[in-house]
């Protein structure tokens, strides 16, 4: 009765001038007319990639199946409200929320920090992931670390600041409790990214322990009305507090080599390393403009010192012909000696 009332309020919401509607089938796109083209850019993901979604979940086997998903785009996340059921206030640190009663997802293009969304694709599957396992669970609670976990695991590969945060936190004797995690997340900003790594790498240890099937079953459990933990106990024999410690050990032993490439030793290592590197670098920078300035201090010589000046020969005056004659001066007259 609640969701029928809500999708009815949501029905009579207007949409703000100047947006535009395109299927890209199973998702229904609403987007302002100057962002139309994020339809063709997504259609590829919603046709290939949602119908996987609701078939790990065990919602449809056929794509004549798969429920429509709505998605809202919006340049910033402060047009979300605009666009989205009434009275509803979406996070304003997030690029994107679901309201999976309403089969709705809106999709901002920047987050709050004004930094462009970086991956549309995977953002949009993380929110639909939400709307289908909600579906699963017809409407009932689970735990938030669960919710995230699941949409990690339906929409992002690996990620590598993720298990460095958890290597740190395993290390520094740092990771949260799951408990902290049952119903909302940390408001701290690190807190918050360890928070979503553990909640991917303890749904993907889940995983590994029966897979999508098992994850379905739950859900299943779950859906019928079983209690959360029952559920859990159920199908994985533990408890969650159990298999939160085996999840722990196995963290810490899949991290342990990480010492062993950033301990002291090796840090040392690495100066010493760095700091050989640095003086032959500066070594052979050194030589090489001792070369250059003694090209250098050549080439201002070569403009300053004056030329010498080569010495020609004297010309000697030609000789006379003929026996030399020499006159003397006696009493007033000339006489030629002989």
């Amino acid at each position: 009765m609640g969701i029928l009332f809500a999708l009815a309020l949501f029905a009579l919401l207007p949409l703000p001038p100047g947006y535009v509607r395109e299927d890209a089938l199973p998702c229904r796109f609403v987007a302002p007319e100057r962002n139309a083209g994020i339809a063709q850019e997504l259609a590829p993901v919603c046709r290939d990639q949602v119908p996987r979604i609701y078939r790990q979940l065990g919602l449809v086997r056929k794509a004549a199946q798969m429920p429509h998903v709505e998605v809202r785009v919006v340049a910033d996340p402060i047009d979300m409200h605009a666009v989205g059921p009434r009275g509803a206030l979406p996070p304003g640190w997030s690029g994107a929320v679901a309201y999976p009663d309403l089969d709705l997802v809106i999709l901002s293009l920047h987050h709050g920090s004004g930094a462009p969304t970086s991956d549309l694709p995977a953002t949009l599957l993380h929110e639909v992931s939400h709307v289908a396992l909600r579906k699963a669970l017809k409407g009932a609670d689970v735990p938030r670390w669960l919710t995230e976990g699941v949409a990690i695991a339906q929409s992002e590969p690996l990620s590598v600041r993720r298990y460095w945060l958890l290597t740190l936190a395993s290390h520094g004797d740092a990771l949260l409790p799951l408990s902290r995690m049952d119903r909302r997340y940390p408001t701290n900003e690190t807190q918050v990214e360890l928070a979503y790594a553990e909640a991917a790498d303890f749904t993907a240890f889940l995983l590994g322990r029966g897979g999508w099937p098992r994850i379905r079953a739950l859900a299943g459990k779950v859906a019928a009305g079983r209690p959360f933990g029952d559920a859990v106990h159920d199908l994985y024999g533990r408890d969650v507090k159990e298999l939160e410690r085996d999840w722990r050990r196995a963290l810490a032993e899949r991290v342990g080599l990480v010492p062993l490439l950033t301990g002291t030793g090796m840090i040392w290592g690495l100066m010493v390393v760095l700091f050989v590197a640095a003086y032959v670098a500066v070594q052979h920078r050194r030589k090489r403009r001792l070369r250059e300035m003694e090209q250098e201090e050549s080439a201002v010589l070569a403009i300053v010192t004056p030329r010498p000046v080569p010495k020609r020969p004297v010309p000697m005056p030609p000789m006379l012909r003929g026996p030399v004659r020499t006159k003397i001066l006696v009493d007033g007259k000339y006489h030629t000696l002989h």
